[in-house]
């Protein structure tokens, strides 16, 4: 109903401003003192009429000049979504073949883009870039917890229930003795690493802030035992 009166609306500012057009050629011998009456009629009445067109058209230009007006697609979404997405890939991959879960997780990160950034280029690559981010995040977390010792863990956790630096050195000791207490074949001790090696992991992977003996937990160590948490990453951490 409502477009049917903007359609009403449209047609009636066209008869208007046709009629008037008539009107100046029927007075034409008198234009000059006619036109200067009615040429405001025209213009008011082609504003009302293609309001919706030129309001589309200012929020298009880009640039305006004296060679004329440049004007943006009216979305980017009308070209993203128009190209399958094994084209998409292989136009910025030409040499790689994607496997259909690596193509339908692109699928779902472009329908989420296309979904919360539908117009805005930047945007949209601001978005992109922060769902890489958080993925490369969660890459790295996996393969951190993969390579980290109980006692490392637990310094870890420690260090996060206190405000300022932690002594250390209870956590590596306890590295030690578990150590001293695996024996391999032949009765031999397995030799432990040293306190350094033991704690440039933590600073290496920037979990702590080392200084001496002492520790503190960094924003990204305490990202790595609320990812552990959340996901319930088995513990199988030994030493």
């Amino acid at each position: 109903m409502a477009r049917l009166s903007m359609n009403h609306r449209r047609a009636g500012a066209i008869a208007l401003a046709v009629g008037a057009l008539f009107a100046l050629w029927l007075c034409r011998a008198d234009l000059k003192g006619l036109g200067s009456v009615l040429w405001p009629v025209v213009l008011a009445g082609a504003l009302i009429g293609f309001r919706a067109e030129l309001s589309g058209l200012l929020l298009r230009l880009r640039r305006l000049g004296t060679a004329g007006a440049e004007f943006a697609d009216v979305s980017i979404v009308a070209h993203i979504t128009a190209m399958p997405v094994d084209q998409a890939l292989q136009a910025v991959a030409p040499n790689e073949t994607q496997t259909t879960y690596i193509r339908a997780r692109v699928e779902s990160l472009r329908m989420e883009l296309n979904d919360r950034e539908p117009d805005d280029p930047a945007r949209r690559e601001h978005l992109l870039m922060l769902r890489l981010a958080e993925a490369q995040q969660i890459r790295d977390w996996q393969s951190v917890w993969l390579n980290l010792f109980s006692s490392q863990l637990e310094a870890l956790a420690a260090m996060a229930k206190v405000v300022d630096s932690l002594d250390l050195t209870p956590f590596y000791e306890s590295h030690v003795q578990r150590r001293e207490a695996m024996v391999v074949s032949g009765g031999q001790v397995l030799p432990a690493l040293t306190f350094e090696v033991w704690t440039s992991f933590l600073g290496r992977m920037r979990l702590a802030v080392i200084a001496a003996h002492n520790g503190s937990i960094t924003d990204e160590g305490r990202g790595l035992l609320e990812f552990g948490a959340r996901f319930n990453l088995p513990r199988f951490h030994l030493l």
